[in-house]
């Protein structure tokens, strides 16, 4: 999973010069994380339902900022899904979001 996020985040930011304290990574849950950098944002794995008992979820007032767009949940340049399993995907998710 880190190689896919450190592929990603260069693809998207890589033409940019980076600096630490221009980028941030802000953790929700499991895999889901939100990066930025300047005025990009990509959301990771933000949309899933089942724990299995050992995973942590995204809190529902976390998930109710990312559907309306409130801050720091607004403008996403993208939204990134690493796999189709219950622990990083749900379908209805994706498409309240849309």
């Amino acid at each position: 999973m880190r190689h896919i996020i450190f592929l990603v985040w260069f693809i998207i930011f890589g033409h940019f010069k980076l600096m630490a304290h221009q980028a941030s990574v802000t953790y929700l849950a499991n895999e889901a994380v939100l990066i930025t950098n300047g005025d990009k944002k990509v959301l990771f794995d933000p949309f899933f339902h089942k724990a299995f008992g050992i995973y942590q979820l995204v809190p529902e007032d976390t998930q109710q900022a990312i559907f309306t767009g409130t801050p720091p949940f607004d403008n996403l340049t993208a939204i990134f899904i690493s796999h189709a399993h219950g622990d990083h995907f749900a379908a209805d998710d994706v498409l309240k979001y849309l």
